[in-house]
């Protein structure tokens, strides 16, 4: 891969991960206002879930907006104050996604496990991979630099299983969103287009990642030929 091609894939990328970020920003309050067919606060769906579910987990509301997220080393829901505090289609179909990810923790799911036990790493394994990579290409030590690459790949594996465990999570929130009453038919398209919106986020970010990992390994192999 030219360098020149590097930085047009890697523009391209930016500006999908920006349209994908505004896109889910612009979705969010779109539907925020929006009534479900069931007049309850994102707390009382989320208590409802987890008696119903039978789930061990603890609700939390922090400050923010848009950092709603499941924590399985503590298993806590943590609602963000714009989420727990209003009861638009946008704080539900959040909080039921937060849900769909503390089911697949419940059920023990393999993806989830395996992103779990990356998550611990993949912080340490990118930085330390880095910089085996640069260390290796500029002593030509080829081994060093292939070793820096693939601790390097954590990050792009990481994002990899991370898009189809937040696919299943949107459609379990979908699931839960019509157990418990909160949508009808009528509000199914809004919670779709929700759910949706949040997941071409993680598609942005592999794509980021994997356009990077591509590069060093065109730097590789060029650097080998030579």
């Amino acid at each position: 891969m030219s360098y020149t091609l590097y930085i047009i894939l890697s523009i391209a990328g930016f500006l999908f991960a920006a349209a994908a970020s505004f896109f889910t920003s612009a979705t969010f309050s779109k539907h925020r206002m929006t009534p479900a067919a069931k007049n309850i606060t994102p707390v009382e769906l989320a208590n409802d879930i987890i008696k119903g579910e039978g789930l061990n987990v603890t609700l939390t509301t922090i400050p923010g907006t848009l950092n709603d997220h499941y924590d399985p080393f503590k298993n806590i829901v943590a609602l963000g104050a714009d989420t727990a505090n209003q009861s638009g289609m946008s704080q539900l179909a959040v909080t039921a996604h937060e849900f769909g990810h503390a089911l697949q923790d419940h059920h023990s799911g393999i993806l989830f496990k395996i992103r779990n036990m990356l998550a611990n790493v993949v912080g340490i394994s990118t930085n330390i991979g880095y910089l085996l990579f640069i260390a290796g290409l500029a002593l030509s030590f080829f081994d060093l630099a292939v070793l820096g690459l693939i601790l390097f790949s954590a990050t792009t594996l990481f994002m990899f299983i991370t898009l189809p465990i937040e696919i299943d999570a949107s459609v379990r929130g979908m699931k839960l969103l019509r157990k418990y009453g909160v949508i009808s038919d009528r509000e199914a398209g809004s919670a779709r287009e929700l759910l949706t919106a949040a997941a071409s986020t993680y598609v942005a970010g592999f794509l980021q990642s994997f356009i990077q990992l591509l590069y060093f390994a065109s730097m590789l192999t060029g650097r080998r030929r030579d």
